[in-house]
């Protein structure tokens, strides 16, 4: 059995570490009860620097230097110690450790009342900020949008059709004012599903048995604007964790042939998973660094479409647990030059497969460097601009690229505050006829 608290802390090094972000360290984890580790990673992080001055008591230092406790565990059984339920569900080693210096916790935090106060204040603010709905696409390799409108009719789900924002404002009251049982049919994306914001589905037996997929609406839009054709060859590029590959999928009707590559052997599994659990039996997965695949190879030569979302920042990523970083570690701008590097690269690359007729390039992120910036130095490339032409994606979208850039108005932008969705951004080229 994996212990919640050991399981925490390790999350919680990867998260502060920049080896992965909380959300997917979370999912990785062998954990079973998401739920209950999100939950205690969450709130241990809203407490960190809380919890970094009791670590300056001496007293404590030998739960490290003796114990071998590392910090981030620590930082979990002081949490749960302190401001949570206690350590009574604990493996003893960390309760009777901990219990035994409570005396030294209690002396340091008679002296810590007004950055408690902060941080539970903290807590109260985070907790008003609008939710985005939960968003659950309808997984048609299995059954039919309207075979699953039905099952949910029979639950006693009230199911209506959203229309689009004309006033935003209406959207948002929309939104915020669903009933526990209402389901929305999204106006933008087909098959697309929109439940409270409230709602767990994790559990539901159309999530766990693929019948429902829990994907962002932005997420959908890549797939929505590459629109391929059934029957076609498509090379899906950082393909993992498989959402946007089985949504191409879902797009061709198991039909033709996608190519999924990513680089993390880690990752390649999770795609794995995600790809037999939707039944997508169209997609062929190989563990690799694109940048040195060679795109001319002959089987790449009935590749039409392509879809690349790179490694970005995730900034867009709207999740409250996100938000318990640093803003001065989240927004680092020598990362974000490394990254912006590396997208323009992968591009370039991608858009040498020999026959290649369209692709889309998208991030979740809300920076130019990853976003306007990369689509520029495409435009810039002589080469590049004379086979491919930037088109608009998607024009019925309200909310374009950055307004700066003569370009902008192509791109695609979601906006969290006002779409409630992930923040995300989705050019498009297509080969040009010569």
């Amino acid at each position: 059995m994996f212990d919640l608290y050991s399981e925490a802390g390790k999350v919680i090094q990867k998260a502060l570490n920049k080896e992965k972000n909380i959300r997917t360290a979370i999912y990785a984890s062998n954990f079973k009860n998401k739920k209950q580790l999100l939950r205690l990673c969450c709130e241990t992080l809203r407490f960190r620097n809380c919890l970094d001055r009791i670590l300056e008591v001496k007293e404590l230092h030998d739960l490290i230097t003796e114990l071998h406790f590392d910090r981030y565990l620590l930082y979990v059984l002081l949490y749960d110690h302190i401001f949570g339920q206690g350590l009574s569900k604990a493996r003893k080693v960390y309760s009777s450790a901990i219990l035994k210096r409570a005396t030294y916790i209690d002396k340091q935090l008679e002296t810590m009342k007004d950055m408690i106060e902060e941080a539970k204040g903290c807590v109260t603010q985070s907790s008003t900020v609008v939710e985005n709905p939960r968003y659950a696409r309808v997984n048609t390799l299995k059954w039919s949008f309207d075979e699953a409108l039905q099952a949910l009719q029979d639950e006693e789900w009230n199911i209506s059709t959203l229309e689009p924002q004309e006033h935003n404002d209406w959207y948002k009251i929309a939104i915020n004012s669903m009933l526990k049982n209402q389901v929305y049919i999204d106006c933008h994306v087909k098959e697309l599903l929109l439940f409270p914001a409230n709602t767990d589905l994790h559990q539901h037996w159309m999530v766990t048995s693929g019948y429902l997929l829990l994907q962002d609406k932005a997420s959908c839009l890549p797939g929505l604007v590459l629109n391929p054709k059934a029957g076609t060859c498509i090379f899906d590029i950082c393909a993992a964790p498989g959402m946007k590959t089985t949504h191409l999928a879902a797009l061709v009707q198991n039909k033709g042939k996608i190519w999924a590559i990513d680089k993390a052997s880690d990752r390649i599994k999770t795609l794995h998973a995600m790809i037999e659990k939707a039944g997508a039996i169209n997609v062929s997965t190989y563990c690799g660094d694109f940048l040195r695949t060679d795109v001319t190879n002959n089987k790449f030569n009935k590749v039409r479409y392509a879809l690349l979302d790179p490694p970005c920042s995730g900034s867009g990523i709207v999740k409250r647990m996100d938000q318990l970083i640093d803003e001065e570690e989240r927004v680092n701008t020598s990362r974000l030059r490394s990254l912006s590097n590396l997208q323009a690269m992968l591009l370039k690359h991608a858009m040498g497969l020999p026959n290649l007729k369209k692709i889309v390039y998208s991030t979740c992120s809300i920076h130019e460097e990853e976003n306007e910036q990369v689509i520029e130095e495409i435009l810039n490339d002589e080469f590049l601009r004379t086979h491919f032409k930037l088109i608009k994606a998607m024009p019925e979208w309200p909310h374009r690229g950055r307004a700066n850039y003569s370009f902008g108005v192509k791109c695609l932008r979601a906006l969290p505050e006002i779409d409630l969705t992930n923040g995300f951004f989705v050019a498009v080229f297509k080969r040009r006829k010569l």
